[in-house]
């Protein structure tokens, strides 16, 4: 009897067994190997030749071991043989894969991922035929601190502001350094004669220079401040971080109420009762004299700067080439041919307008459209003023001045 139930216990075992693997069997028929990647093509294998500052956009084509093709643009790492001829996939420009113009030569553009590198494509850049070549020129100050902004009262008592207190001033011939009596970084600059030009900067601080020294105001605020802007000497705004904005009577400084608490990178007016100030996430505020209040803009982008022509013409610049412009009744979005971010605008008439900002960044306004400007420099242009159409000057980080003459080649 036991050895009958040996022979049935076994004999379940086995059909139990043989179940077993059948499943398996069976399951491991319905595992497939996963595809790995074989080979990387990038498009358009043959580009048109890129103008200096223009952008072009590549794919990436993966394609993998069981026969099938993926778009892959925004998981390779894209590489330019030449980064001074043109670079790709840097973030300023949003997108993977995008390559811009930087200078006249040949580059090859080629994607890898997991070890796998694509074969390269040749682009040529090629300086821009179709706009005119601007004769900006760089000027030597043996400053190799950040310039942050300029202002000047006329073509021969001009002010530039920056890092670690740096102060230089140009007298119509030649820079010179000033003393600020401050290490703290300086943001913005401006005046209501040579001998009244305000300078303010982190942790509240207030310069005031009165035609032979600069020396430190009392401050109604730590925040850090970064433009500043009057319609006179007794009648100065001063802007900066978490919506801070002090108003300075010609006696002292005081706290006004806004109604943000967004940073405040920008002001600028044309009357008392008429100024604009912008800042972190789009914000636009209006002064009409008596109280501050929110401007409605549907651009969330960040505007560092700001200027006008008139109360019906007045334009803002920001982060990803934002430009936005102002008709008197409401903001609008501009068409901008800017590569990057703009931080600083300034014009000398409504069809002369200005823009400056990362990587060199100049784009020119005619009234009509915007153009590029090619500057010469790849190096950050954070500020821009002029004296008049043919004198205009802008500076910008490691010490650079670039000034304009008006005359084209």
């Amino acid at each position: 009897m036991k050895q009958k139930q040996l022979l049935f216990i076994g004999y379940c075992l086995g059909i139990v067994l043989i179940a077993a693997l059948n499943l398996v069997m069976t399951s491991c028929s319905l595992i497939k190997a996963t595809p790995t990647l074989s080979s990387i093509s990038v498009t358009p294998a043959h580009p048109d030749n890129l103008a200096v500052g223009d952008i072009l956009q590549f794919s990436a084509i993966g394609k993998y071991s069981d026969g099938s093709t993926n778009d892959i643009t925004y998981d390779v790492n894209w590489d330019s043989s030449d980064t001074s001829v043109a670079e790709i996939d840097f973030s300023d420009i949003g997108s993977d894969g995008v390559a811009l113009g930087l200078a006249a030569g040949s580059t090859n553009i080629s994607a890898s991922l997991d070890s796998i590198t694509s074969p390269t494509v040749t682009l040529t850049v090629e300086e821009d035929q179709s706009s005119t070549t601007s004769d900006w020129n760089l000027v030597n100050t043996a400053s190799s601190s950040d310039f942050h902004f300029i202002w000047g009262g006329s073509a021969s008592d001009i002010f530039t502001i920056g890092q670690d207190g740096t102060i230089m001033h140009y007298d119509g011939s030649s820079w010179s350094a000033m003393s600020s009596g401050t290490t703290v970084d300086l943001w913005g600059v401006w005046g209501s004669s040579s001998s009244n030009v305000f300078a303010v900067g982190n942790s509240g601080t207030i310069l005031n220079y009165n035609g032979k020294t600069w020396s430190a105001l009392k401050s109604s605020t730590t925040y850090d401040l970064a433009c500043v802007w009057g319609s006179s000497g007794n009648d100065v705004f001063a802007t900066g971080a978490s919506g801070v904005i002090l108003h300075y009577d010609g006696s002292s400084w005081s706290t006004m109420n806004t109604s943000t608490s967004n940073d405040i990178y920008a002001v600028w007016g044309n009357s008392t009762s008429n100024i604009f100030a912008a800042g972190e996430n789009g914000v636009i505020l209006h002064y009409n004299g008596k109280a501050w209040s929110s401007m409605s803009n549907s651009d969330t982008d960040d505007i560092w700067g700001i200027w006008g022509s008139s109360a019906i013409d007045v334009f803002a610049v920001g982060i990803y080439n934002t430009v936005l412009h102002y008709d008197g009744t409401s903001w609008h979005i501009m068409d901008s041919v800017a590569t990057d971010d703009l931080y600083a605008v300034w014009g000398s008439s409504a069809s002369d307008v200005f823009a400056v900002g990362y990587s060199g960044n100049i784009i020119h306004y005619d009234g009509r459209t915007w153009s590029i400007m090619p500057s010469g420099t790849y190096d950050e242009l954070d500020s821009i003023w002029g004296s008049s159409a043919s004198d205009v000057f802008s500076v910008g980080e490691f010490g650079i001045i670039l000034h304009y003459s008006g005359v084209a080649v």
